[in-house]
């Protein structure tokens, strides 16, 4: 997903944990459930931030 550039990859990194956040967050307000395996929860979450960097919209991986 990064190039290495050190700006793409604190973008990601400042992507990935908003989106951690908000994955995290959403159950409280939804009430949905989380995946309880979190290498799942963690591949999403990776999915929307690439989806994110690549084409500017957290599409569903």
């Amino acid at each position: 997903m990064s190039d290495n550039h050190p700006a793409n990859t604190n973008m990601e990194s400042q992507l990935i944990e908003r989106l951690h956040k908000m994955v995290h967050r959403w159950p409280e307000v939804s009430g949905c459930y989380l995946q309880p395996e979190a290498h799942v929860v963690d591949g999403i979450i990776h999915g929307l931030a690439r989806s994110q960097m690549m084409f500017g919209h957290s599409y569903c991986p």
